[in-house]
């Protein structure tokens, strides 16, 4: 069974390359496979080029699967990253 949570986009620029980036990082320490999902569309979380192509802006909702191994863990590291604005206090 998946773990799975929605969160809101809170930065200010939406999800371009250096959030992404800090995402896709993240969620390659994990063995779980992370999915990033927006409406219809869902894409590997470990792929930058797959979450760069979401095109999501500022207050997205968006949901974040994980499953395997360490699927509670990553969820919860990626949804705080997330709804921290990705560290990026430039952005806040």
């Amino acid at each position: 069974m998946a773990a799975e949570s929605e969160c809101i986009l809170s930065n200010k620029y939406g999800l371009h390359m250096r959030p992404a980036e800090k995402l896709v990082s993240l969620a390659n320490k994990f063995d779980a496979d992370v999915k990033i999902i927006r409406d219809a569309d869902e894409v590997s979380g470990k792929s930058i080029i797959s979450v760069i192509s979401l095109g999501v802006g500022p207050g997205a909702k968006l949901k974040v699967r994980c499953e395997g191994p360490d699927e509670k863990q990553a969820l919860a590291e990626i949804v705080a990253l997330i709804e921290d604005g990705f560290g990026l206090e430039e952005e806040k």
